[in-house]
């Protein structure tokens, strides 16, 4: 019997669920550390020490939309937080998190930044995604 191998089909069927028309959702969010975030934590409201609702940030995370190009790209676009006057917001690390359901509860990690940031005064701080994911087209 000949191997089977996978195909630019599966590649674009895998590409395509990951979509928010594919029905995946991500968020962003931020902490205050990275102690209680590893590879297989889950969104929780609790123990993974998200910031609160305080100087520009909004406990639960900022909802994104996953592109999905025809090559098998996953493009995440970048995630925003701007202080008020008087404010700083402080972060040890940002989350990147997808889920099948619209809800942030129980969504699991794909990326973590660690990168300390602090943004005050009207600052902007910005979550980046500079690593886009690929689907790897079949040989």
């Amino acid at each position: 019997m000949a191997d089977i191998t996978a195909s630019t089909a599966l590649r674009d069927f895998i590409a395509g669920r990951l979509s928010t028309a594919g029905g995946s959702y991500m968020w962003a969010t931020l902490h205050s550390d990275t102690a209680n975030i590893t590879a297989a934590s889950t969104y929780a409201a609790s123990g993974i020490d998200e910031l609160t609702t305080a100087n520009g940030y909004t406990a639960g995370g900022q909802a994104l939309t996953p592109i999905v190009n025809t090559n098998g790209v996953l493009d995440v676009p970048n995630a925003q937080w701007t202080t008020g006057a008087g404010e700083t917001l402080t972060a040890a690390c940002g989350c990147l998190w997808i889920n099948s359901s619209d809800t942030i509860t129980g969504a699991a990690l794909v990326c973590l930044e660690d990168n300390s940031q602090v943004a005050s005064n009207g600052g902007t701080m910005t979550l980046s995604n500079t690593n886009n994911i690929t689907i790897p087209t079949p040989a």
